[in-house]
């Protein structure tokens, strides 16, 4: 209830009840002080009331006492007075008469009829007078000499009662009380105490019930001349008739109204207040509650000791009286007498200090309590004004923040009225909210920073990921080529392998070819040397025509031998051919693979190239993206810290500022990793570079050794096929010279004309054979020629297979390295990826971040600055 009040009555009910309370305090403090102080100041008057009360019994008592002892005194007196009276008078006697007596029990009234014998005082006898006016000797004079009352009792009965012969004692009649007597028993069934002391032979002296009241008396015991108890003379003078002090006590003054009263056991008053009730029976009186306060009174009495006193409060109401009034009695029993002595009075007169210093303290009270409803008015107006110049200042504060919270506004202003705490409160709302204002400003800022620089990041980091699919592609493609080179390598060692054998059987060709063309060499020398040796005997003619066809039989012989041998060459030189061409064919293959090869590894350069090229570019987007993730961290930690210090309202931005921030630190961890893997990605492009700068070497010495082999073997061929033509010609002349030995056989038969024919034929065979010798000569060293060229070609081809395996290998090695950079391209795609996703997501949260702050009025022209996310 209380939380839901506004401010200022809020504060007028604590000013209030800070004025209350205290006033209360005091309040109740006074109240109990004063109340302490009646209660004190009671129970003090109390105190002095009751002992100015136990003061006046023990007063009475005292008086009592003292009167007791006075009156027993004066009735022993009177008592020897009697005595003396009746020995002088001639002492007491009995005749031998009796006489009838009308006995009365003093106690219960009832009567009994008894003889007695006469009594004599010296010879007369007492009679039975009963008038007041007629004299009655010896009791009449001791009350004229003593001025108490004497009686003379004859015994009755052997129990001890005794009959009253002779007496002074009035009864209410106002005749003398003879005839009635005093019981050995008492109606309560309890020996007399009279009696008993008497019948012991001992003189009674105190207090005793004579007739009709109590009397101060002395009893003893009349012996006869036997010593037997035959009566009892007695003096005694009433209790109340002690004038000086029933006067004295009548005249105690107890406070205003009180008074000093004696009442007996039985409930009699004995001395009222002026007389005015005594021996009037109050027994059964009853209180203003309707307890029998007298029967109470008596019976606490009854049970003191001489020395202690006993207590009554009781209400009483007098006639005429509004109320019943609480009276106070202080008790005190005085045995001898059967007095039950009380001194009291109104309980507010003892207390008239304690209730004149009540009615002070509830005059003060009511003071007080005046002074507190002044004080309290007085406070509500004090209040009301300070509530209203406290809680008006804070009023505006809790408005304007209450503006801020419902419009969302930061352009608020407090005015600041004063200079007091309230005003500081003022003015430090309104730094705050500027604070908040800035802050916002700087959220806002970063947001739009975050988002631009995200964006960017996102572009570099899609151009990163661009860049690595296609690095990846591209890894893919030189992984591919250098397959391909690796096949094609393959192919290069095979073709060198089949150049070199067939290198190898081209050079065994020809030197077979050369064996041929020294034995064609012999042969045509030899066919030269017949020639000559026919024509010379053509030319001597002296000879036989059979020697002639014989010569030219062996003649043809040769020429078809050495035909043989060229036939011979010219399949040499066609295989040699046709090995040169395949040599040819694979050289081309070879040259082809390893220009392929050697485009292959000049591709994988520049795609290493491309790939450092791209690293180095990634790198650098890395290092920009972890850059901007750092300023992200802190532009997202500012943006917390501001959104931190707006409260409950930036609660949305430090979500969003906390997402960022958990971005950014996720961007800067992808970014590290992509860093660490482009490093690896750098160092393996390092060492494929380096391993296809090497095979770059070795493919173009390859591609040398190759175009040099190429060369060689075109060389070959060409002189393979001048070689051939040669042959041909060699056999076309040999086949000339098989017509022309034949013509020379056939011409040799015919001897005569034909000799000149035969001459002319065997000179032109001379000539064809020397032309033949020259032309083997030069085929001779034409083919010694290609066998060394083709011992080089063999050479150079084993080095081509060697290096072509070296190839391989390392074809194999970049093959590697360029799976390892394809993973690490993978997964600088994935990684570039989830930058690009998280960068995205960056702008996603700039944008919410944005959208966040937008909704507060941060402005100072009253509307909200609006930006629009790029």
């Amino acid at each position: 209830m209380f939380n839901k009040m506004k401010l200022g009555p809020k504060l007028m009910i604590i000013g209030v009840v800070l004025t209350i309370i205290p006033l209360v305090i005091l309040g109740v403090s006074a109240y109990l002080q004063n109340r302490t102080a009646i209660e004190v100041s009671k129970s003090e008057s109390i105190k002095l009331a009751y002992t100015d009360l136990d003061h006046i019994a023990e007063g009475v008592y005292k008086m009592a006492e003292s009167q007791q002892e006075v009156l027993e005194k004066q009735m022993l007196h009177s008592l020897n007075v009697a005595r003396d009276i009746v020995k002088r008078s001639g002492g007491f006697s009995f005749t031998e008469d009796n006489v009838s007596w009308t006995a009365i029990n003093q106690y219960t009234k009832q009567p009994s009829l008894v003889k007695l014998n006469k009594m004599l005082i010296g010879f007369t006898w007492l009679g039975q007078t009963r008038e007041a006016s007629k004299s009655v000797p010896v009791v009449d004079e001791v009350q004229k000499l003593t001025d108490v009352t004497c009686t003379i009792f004859q015994r009755m009965n052997t129990g001890g009662d005794m009959l009253r012969v002779a007496t002074n004692v009035l009864k209410e009649d106002g005749s003398r009380a003879i005839g009635t007597f005093i019981p050995a028993i008492n109606p309560d069934g309890k020996p007399n105490p009279v009696i008993s002391t008497v019948m012991k032979g001992q003189t009674f002296n105190g207090r005793a019930y004579v007739v009709n009241k109590w009397y101060i008396t002395a009893y003893e015991p009349i012996f006869d001349v036997e010593n037997n108890i035959v009566g009892v003379l007695y003096v005694g003078i009433p209790q109340e008739s002690a004038k000086s002090i029933r006067q004295a006590i009548m005249d105690i003054k107890v406070g205003t109204t009180g008074y000093v009263y004696v009442l007996d056991s039985e409930g009699h008053y004995v001395i009222s207040q002026n007389g005015k009730r005594d021996g009037e029976f109050i027994w059964e009186a009853k209180d203003s509650d309707g307890n029998l306060f007298i029967q109470e009174m008596i019976k606490k009495s009854l049970k003191l000791k001489p020395d202690e006193f006993a207590e009554q409060r009781y209400p009483w109401q007098n006639p005429g009286d509004p109320k019943a009034r609480y009276k106070v009695a202080r008790l005190k029993y005085f045995a001898p007498w059967d007095w039950v002595i009380g001194a009291g009075s109104y309980e507010e007169e003892f207390l008239a200090g304690t209730n004149r210093i009540e009615q002070l303290g509830q005059r003060a009270n009511w003071i007080m309590a005046v002074v507190a409803i002044v004080s309290v008015m007085l406070a509500l107006l004090a209040w009301y004004f300070t509530s209203r110049g406290l809680s008006g200042p804070i009023v505006n504060i809790a408005d304007s923040v209450r503006k801020v919270a419902t419009e969302r506004d930061f352009t608020v202003q407090v005015p600041v009225t004063s200079s007091d705490e309230v005003g500081n409160m003022a003015s430090e709302f309104n730094n705050l909210l500027r604070q908040l204002r800035d802050s916002f400003k700087v959220v806002n800022t970063s947001a739009e920073d975050v988002h631009a620089k995200s964006a960017d990041v996102s572009g570099r980091a899609a151009a990163n990921k661009e860049r690595a699919e296609a690095e990846v592609k591209q890894v893919e493609e030189i992984a591919r080529v250098l397959n391909d080179m690796g096949v094609t390598a393959g192919e290069v060692a095979q073709g060198s392998a089949a150049q070199k054998d067939a290198a190898e059987e081209s050079s065994k060709a020809i030197s077979e070819l050369l064996k041929a063309m020294e034995a064609v060499a012999e042969s045509t020398q030899k066919q030269t040397d017949s020639a000559n040796d026919a024509n010379e005997r053509v030319t001597v003619m002296g000879e036989t025509g059979a020697k002639v066809v014989a010569t030219a039989e062996k003649q043809s012989e040769a020429v078809l031998t050495v035909n043989e041998a060229i036939s011979q060459i010219a399949r040499s030189v066609e295989e040699m051919n046709q090995a040169a061409k395949r040599a040819s064919e694979h050289g081309h293959s070879a040259l082809k693979a390893a220009e392929e090869g050697s485009d292959s590894v000049n591709a994988t350069v520049s795609g290493m190239r491309a790939i450092a090229e791209s690293s180095e570019q990634i790198s650098e987007i890395i290092g920009v993206i972890t850059e901007i993730a750092e300023q992200t961290n802190l532009l997202a930690l500012n943006a917390a810290i501001e959104a931190a210090r707006a409260g409950e309202h930036g609660k949305g931005f430090a979500v969003v500022a906390d997402e960022v921030g958990k971005l950014a630190q996720r961007s800067s961890e992808a970014a590290k990793e992509i860093t660490q893997l482009i490093k690896d990605s750098t160092e393996r492009v390092s060492e494929g570079t380096s391993l296809t700068d090497q095979l770059q070497t070795a493919l173009q010495r390859i591609g040398e050794g190759g175009r040099v082999n190429m060369q060689a073997i075109e060389e070959i061929a060409k002189t393979a096929d001048v070689l051939a033509l040669r042959t041909e010609e060699v056999n076309t002349l040999m086949e000339e010279l098989n017509t022309l030995a034949t013509e020379i056989g056939s011409m040799a038969g015919q001897q005569g004309p034909r000799r000149e024919a035969a001459q002319q034929a065997l000179a032109a065979l001379v000539e064809q054979s020397q032309y033949i010798a020259e032309l083997v000569s030069n085929a001779n060293q034409g083919a010694q020629t290609v066998n060394n060229e083709m011992q080089s070609i063999v050479e150079r081809t084993g080095q081509m297979q060697q290096m072509t395996g070296m190839q391989v290998e390392r074809s194999k090695n970049i093959r590697e390295i360029a799976q390892s950079q394809a993973e690490g391209a993978r997964l600088t795609a994935e990684r570039a990826g989830m930058v690009l996703a998280i960068t995205n997501e960056m702008q996603s949260l700039s944008k919410s971040l944005t959208a966040q702050v937008e909704q507060f009025k941060i402005s100072g022209n009253g509307s909200d600055q609006q930006r629009q996310s790029q």
